[in-house]
């Protein structure tokens, strides 16, 4: 693909295609990293951390979803206590 670099007040842009960031699912006023490797401009998305902390997972767990406990066999080495 092959982009044009544009005037942007003092400072310069790229346009990126509808296709592409679709295709990062990525929209308008996502963060990125942007880095230069082998003179070359490198775009990282950056995964936004999410706002749930365990406190707020374990609220969330009620009679309705709560799984049944799986038995995954007999502690072996460290595993024990």
């Amino acid at each position: 693909m092959e982009l044009t670099i544009k005037r942007w007040g003092n400072s310069a842009a790229l346009r990126l295609p509808a296709d592409l960031l679709n295709g990062l699912n990525l929209k308008p006023e996502s963060i990125v990293e942007v880095s230069m490797k082998n003179k070359s401009i490198v775009i990282k998305p950056i995964k936004k951390k999410s706002d749930l902390s365990l406190e707020k997972l374990l609220a969330g767990i009620t009679s309705e979803n709560l799984h049944n406990e799986v038995d995954t066999g007999y502690s072996v080495g460290k595993e024990i206590f």
